[in-house]
């Protein structure tokens, strides 16, 4: 009886539902196809040869990466548009705070593309040429100690693979991803504005410093920008003076930049198995033509 009355109620459904399948099945077709292809990502930096060696690594990840050294001051139309034509934009460590700062609302309100901010002096607040991402506006150079991660993020999978070295304050996993002391970390211990959290500290529990903090795309920050799309302040290697390479990153590092990337590029398979889901349930026995052998 009950497969009966299953059967009854899938011969209507499928009447209903086949001709919005037949504007699903490009859809579906499209996204399954990109899905194969490698994503684009842009990296913005003000140091083409310095940060080579990083842009080499990303690349061996197998994503096609585009450099830019030329997207300083007020963003044009045509920035824009190729800046939200990618999967993934990073901005570089070595980047100038006062060559993009000027430009705040539109990196945050006009930039839909997820992006990856790898330098302090652009995510503190907006009063000293930054994005106001994070509250304060000063940044402390060459920290050699730990990161510390918040409670409530232990298992996020930005920090899967990453090797904890000991605990830290408050009974928190502490770990390094930079050699030496080669990185700047922004002096704010809080986000700019109401929305955003943030997963890794100085390991100092009067001065828990930021060092690694995230944003969903409608979040507000600092002055009031609602974030066009998701962010992620990871610092990345580099000092005053002393560009960081990927030398400055070690395995820790590694492992956390492709992560990074990794989890911030949108992922199609998601759509595809929706929509390959929808066709197991209801839709005719004869395969749409992207999936015939």
């Amino acid at each position: 009886m009950l497969k009966s009355f299953v059967v009854n109620l899938k011969r209507p459904l499928q009447s209903l539902v086949r001709p919005v399948l037949s504007l699903l099945v490009p859809f579906v077709c499209l996204v399954a196809a990109d899905s194969g292809r490698a994503a684009n990502i842009m990296w913005v930096t003000d140091d083409i040869a310095s940060d080579q060696t990083m842009v080499n690594y990303v690349s061996s990840l197998g994503y096609n990466v585009n450099v830019r050294n030329d997207l300083t001051g007020t963003l044009s139309p045509a920035d824009l548009n190729d800046l939200n034509s990618v999967a993934l934009v990073i901005v570089s460590r070595n980047t100038s705070s006062g060559n993009y700062g000027a430009a705040q609302s539109q990196w945050n309100t006009q930039v839909s593309t997820p992006l990856i901010l790898g330098s302090p002096y652009l995510a503190r607040t907006g009063g000293n040429n930054g994005w106001s991402w994070i509250d304060g506006g000063g940044v402390q150079a060459n920290y050699n100690g730990d990161v510390r991660i918040n409670p409530g993020f232990e298992a996020d999978p930005l920090f899967g693979g990453v090797t904890i070295t000991g605990t830290g304050f408050g009974g928190q996993p502490i770990f390094k991803y930079w050699n030496g002391d080669r990185l700047d970390i922004a002096e704010g211990t809080s986000t700019a504005g109401p929305d955003g959290d943030i997963l890794g500290v100085r390991n100092n529990a009067t001065f828990p410093r930021t060092i690694i903090a995230q944003f969903n795309a409608g979040d507000e920050v600092g002055g009031g920008d609602i974030l066009a799309g998701d962010r992620l302040f990871l610092a990345l290697p580099g000092t005053p003076g002393n560009p960081g390479t990927f030398a400055d990153l070690n395995q820790n590092g590694q492992i956390l930049l492709a992560n990074a990337i990794g989890l911030m590029i949108p992922e199609p398979g998601r759509a595809v198995l929706a929509a390959l889901g929808l066709f197991a349930l209801l839709a005719p026995r004869r395969r749409p033509g992207c999936f015939r052998s």
